[in-house]
């Protein structure tokens, strides 16, 4: 029970924070013209079934820190109005449940019943590290964003150059 609930919550976290660009890259343009000029749209449902029971409890009540919060997750690619309640429920998840359980049945399954002291401790370190692992993902990813939107920038201004020597408008 604790695997497949562990193996749940892991496709669960991943299915919300995978990105979908294959699918915004083949749809046509006018399909993305009509959709408007917004990047943040409604959010999955595993988005919605996840932070329902977190609705705003967990997200930072100061306007200022929110709006920054929400900032570095669409840096980072997450542009669901949702992000920064499943950010919060996947770092509680992760630091509460996944991660201190996984490392407190490895470490029973490996020493048994002797060492009481030294399986609350693993389960204590990897809560900490279950709370710090989401931070790092999110800085990876957009630091990965970054470096793409850096790369692509010199070519989209070439061709920006040649088409509008040619004559053709920047539409």
């Amino acid at each position: 029970v604790v695997v497949g609930g562990v193996a749940c919550a892991v496709f669960g976290a991943a299915a919300i924070f995978a990105s979908d660009d294959r699918a915004r890259r083949l749809r046509p343009a006018a399909a993305r013209a009509e959709a408007g000029p917004s990047v943040r749209r409604g959010g999955s449902a595993w988005e919605h079934y996840i932070t329902r029971p977190f609705k705003d409890k967990f997200v930072p009540s100061d306007e200022k820190e929110r709006t920054g919060l929400n900032l570095w997750l669409l840096q980072a690619g997450y542009d669901s109005p949702l992000a920064a309640q499943s950010y919060y429920a996947i770092r509680i998840g992760f630091g509460v449940i996944v991660l201190p359980a996984i490392v407190m049945l490895a470490m029973l399954a490996i020493r048994g019943s002797h060492g009481g002291t030294a399986i609350l401790f693993g389960g204590l370190i990897a809560m900490v590290v279950g709370f710090e692992l989401p931070v790092f993902w999110v800085g990876h990813q957009r630091k990965a964003r970054q470096r793409q939107v850096s790369d692509g920038l010199p070519d989209i201004l070439d061709l920006l150059l040649v088409c509008t020597e040619a004559g053709l408008g920047l539409d």
